[in-house]
């Protein structure tokens, strides 16, 4: 099956599914409907892209416009059901991390796609983030010994990240888990396992302690005993006013740092005079771009992803377990799981 015989539907037109509808549309695909709880956001993103259909109407798209791809760009909390009617309704879906903001229902949902001989790839856009890509490859190729210790530090201002909209409107009065940091920083823990390995043992912290109108958590940490014995430290919150995303990787042989700021890996060794520096200037767009493509040639070729919908499920136990570290001021242990996949080089 080629691209052009392909019929893909975004359904959630926020910053998300506009970008990824303007993707599918640069990248070729023809046919394209959207859908939106608002319908008039989907019209008018239809008439930019010249979109076949734009509803409100999730249930009617599914039956009327029968695409072979949904890609879902829902809030979080509505990502389980979304996912399951495409399923059923015989889509492959990409979906957005994380799949649910509990385990509940997503066992049901990946046996669902066993049922329907369908697919679930996840939207881990961070796995094809090219800094981030270099740092796992030079972890894996040795250049500073074996992992011993990591630090990885996110955050923004949470009012800051999308300054057209209103913050507190993503937000729960009740203080939805999906609408608190450690799900909404959910690739934070993704890249973890990925770059660093699998964690076993976790210890967390969240925590309401800005003065933002918000009711769910907006600082998370988390101490984590990887398979091979290394310790890392991850923190994310909504409260610094200029982004950063930065990991440090402590080796046996040296460091290694991600630094989004300096766009750059950097390594110092323990036998080096100072630090060398491999500059990887990142298009957040390109990122997406290659996700999409990796999406679309799974559909056309009927390639099972490597990054499904059980890569999404470890993930969100990850958090799960944060939470529960958190929650009940205990350590939680881990089933140890395979490596998970990373994305080759383009």
């Amino acid at each position: 099956m080629s691209l052009d015989q392909l019929r893909f539907a975004v359904i959630g037109c926020g910053s998300i599914g506009s970008r990824h509808a303007q993707n599918l549309r640069a990248l070729g695909a023809p046919d394209l409907a959207l859908c939106d709880s608002d319908r008039a956001r989907a019209v008018q993103l239809a008439s930019a892209l010249d979109a076949q259909v734009a509803t409100d109407d999730l249930d009617a798209l599914l039956v009327g416009y029968r695409p072979n791809a949904v890609l879902v760009c829902t809030p979080p909390g509505a990502h389980l059901a979304v996912a399951m009617r495409a399923l059923e309704a015989g889509a492959h879906v990409l979906c957005e991390e994380p799949l649910a903001p509990t385990l509940d229902g997503v066992d049901e949902l990946l046996d669902l796609a066993e049922r329907q001989q369908r697919f679930i790839m996840m939207g881990m856009c961070h796995r094809f983030h090219g800094g981030l890509r270099r740092l796992q490859q030079r972890i894996v190729g040795g250049t500073v010994g074996r992992l011993l210790g990591a630090q990885m530090w996110t955050g923004h201002y949470l009012p800051d990240r999308h300054p057209s909209a209103d913050y507190r409107a993503g937000s729960s009065a009740e203080g939805r888990l999906e609408d608190g940091v450690l799900l909404d920083g959910i690739h934070a823990l993704d890249t973890l396992r990925w770059a660093l390995g699998e964690p076993v043992d976790v210890l967390g912290m969240l925590g309401k302690v800005s003065d933002l109108d918000i009711n769910a958590e907006d600082l998370a940490a988390a101490i984590l005993r990887l398979e091979n014995g290394a310790i890392v430290e991850v923190h994310v919150d909504h409260l610094q006013r200029h982004a950063v995303s930065r990991c440090e990787v402590i080796g046996s042989e040296g460091n290694l740092v991600w630094d989004s700021s300096r766009q750059a890996v950097r390594w110092r060794r323990s036998d080096d005079v100072g630090w060398s520096e491999e500059r990887v200037s990142v298009d957040t767009n390109e990122m997406y771009v290659a996700e999409l493509c990796e999406f679309i040639d799974c559909v056309a070729s009927g390639r099972r992803p490597a990054l499904d919908g059980a890569e999404g499920r470890a993930t969100l136990a990850l958090a799960s377990a944060v939470r529960t570290a958190a929650e009940s001021k205990r350590l939680i242990s881990l089933p140890v799981r395979p490596r998970p996949f990373v994305a080759a080089d383009s």
